[in-house]
């Protein structure tokens, strides 16, 4: 932030044409980001989504009245795997040596290891003023989803834990998760100024 401020100031002081000049960079960068549709930024959400619907299937063969406990420590793995590094939970056995490094660096504040906030800085910081307000928006949707995913989390391991009350609300918190990371790349996408992504094909096989 402080070195887009910077940059404006200098730029205020700045002939028209090396303004124009050093839009070049800028430019460029901004071309890279929309390249292949933003395929390359894009592709982490895409995968994200595939997750959170395959969580959804396992979710919805289960009988909440009589349930194999089991599936919701299956749906909770796989949105832990989905939620890219964003929120902090305790390690498993078989979490990889990643996931176990990216939740040690957010236990200890060094940098920042969750790709949805990483797209998210990148895609906005090249937006220009007069894209202020979307640049709002996805801060806005960002939180939304990370909010989602933690509460998301809570009620999969209580309903992992028994809680007939949180194995009922599974389906719903789950189902605002996939809409919340929906309406994330959707205005990412608008950032992007690239044409909207094919929704997520839902007959995904789960082993």
């Amino acid at each position: 932030m402080t070195q887009q401020v910077q940059t404006a100031d200098a730029e205020t002081a700045l002939s028209p044409e090396l303004r124009k000049a050093l839009q070049g960079p800028v430019q460029f960068l901004k071309a890279r980001q929309r390249s292949n549709g933003g395929e390359f930024l894009l592709s982490p959400i895409v995968v994200s989504r595939k997750r959170l619907e395959m969580a959804m299937q396992v979710l919805e063969r289960q009988n909440v009245y009589d349930p194999d406990l089991l599936v919701y420590r299956t749906a909770l793995g796989m949105i832990r795997s989905a939620s890219l590094n964003c929120y902090i939970f305790d390690a498993e056995k078989n979490d990889t040596i990643e996931t176990r490094m990216s939740l040690l660096q957010r236990q200890l504040g060094i940098g920042n290891a969750c790709t949805f906030q990483l797209i998210e800085k990148n895609v906005t910081s090249l937006l220009p003023k007069s894209k202020e307000q979307l640049k709002e928006d996805a801060k806005t949707s960002l939180n939304d989803l990370l909010r989602s995913y933690r509460h998301l989390d809570d009620v999969l391991y209580r309903a992992y834990g028994g809680d007939i009350f949180a194995a009922e609300e599974a389906v719903n918190s789950l189902q605002y998760t996939i809409s919340s990371t929906a309406s994330f790349q959707s205005i990412i996408e608008a950032c992007l100024q690239v044409e909207p992504t094919k929704p997520v094909a839902k007959d995904l096989t789960v082993g």
